[in-house]
């Protein structure tokens, strides 16, 4: 691919570059596809569409990271000479957004109380080797209680979720040894938590299942990815809702 730069601007806040590419739009004929990702200091900003490209940085807003990007798709669509951002955006194929939220709430460990259902014994490794490493990080291993196979889940459940409650958890995981197989299990759980507990209901949790949550056979994956979807979730929904 042969490419001629052409810089057209400098100023505090962003630098902006517009590259020539001597190359067709693959994606989305005759649309741009906008690439955004949001740094602790700088949100940085990739346009590809119409034969070139177009780089922007913008300063990063940790308070809102939507006021970030909406300044940097404005700064693209002046650069472009469209009217207005949503003139811009009627051109656009697609945006891929990106930022470090999640990966904060894990350094900070500041996401919700989480509670998780496993098999009884698998308390402290959570099917791996020796005791799990997220356990005092990101979540209290008061919080996690097994479960026996062959219990009445009907009669146990129901006890167990209020316990989680009154504890403060604000999100359940489940997951046991083998549901990537066989799920059933664990939907049963899911189950019997919403009823007692429905979404309408002031007490209600999301109930997150290991075998949704990752595909693949591991035990201990796919525990660990359903706590960390619940642990950044907060976080990163709020963001995005922003948007």
């Amino acid at each position: 691919m042969n490419m001629h730069y052409r810089k057209i601007g400098e100023g505090i806040k962003f630098k902006r570059y517009i590259t020539r590419m001597h190359t067709s739009n693959t994606v989305g004929e005759g649309k741009y596809t906008v690439n955004i990702d949001a740094g602790g200091t700088m949100t940085d900003g990739l346009i590809l569409g119409k034969g070139m490209s177009l780089i922007i940085k913008v300063d990063s807003t940790p308070h809102d990271l939507t006021v970030a990007m909406l300044a940097l798709l404005q700064q693209a669509a002046g650069l472009l000479n469209y009217e207005n951002v949503t003139a811009f955006l009627t051109d656009v194929y697609v945006i891929r957004w990106s930022s470090t939220v999640t990966s904060n709430a894990l350094a900070e460990q500041r996401g919700p109380s989480l509670g998780l259902l496993v098999d009884a014994g698998a308390e402290e490794n959570l099917y791996g080797a020796g005791r799990s490493p997220v356990l005092d990080r990101i979540i209290d291993p008061n919080n996690v209680i097994g479960l026996t196979a062959g219990d009445d889940a009907d009669q146990s459940v129901p006890g167990v979720a209020r316990q989680l409650l009154e504890a403060g958890v604000r999100r359940i995981c489940v997951s046991f040894a083998g549901s990537f197989t066989d799920p059933g299990q664990e939907n049963r759980i899911k189950q019997i938590i919403h009823k007692q507990y429905p979404d309408h209901y002031m007490g209600s949790v999301p109930v997150l299942l290991g075998h949704e949550m990752a595909q693949t056979e591991d035990d201990m994956t796919r525990t660990h990815c359903a706590l960390i979807n619940a642990y950044v979730h907060p976080a990163l929904a709020s963001s995005l809702f922003k948007a």
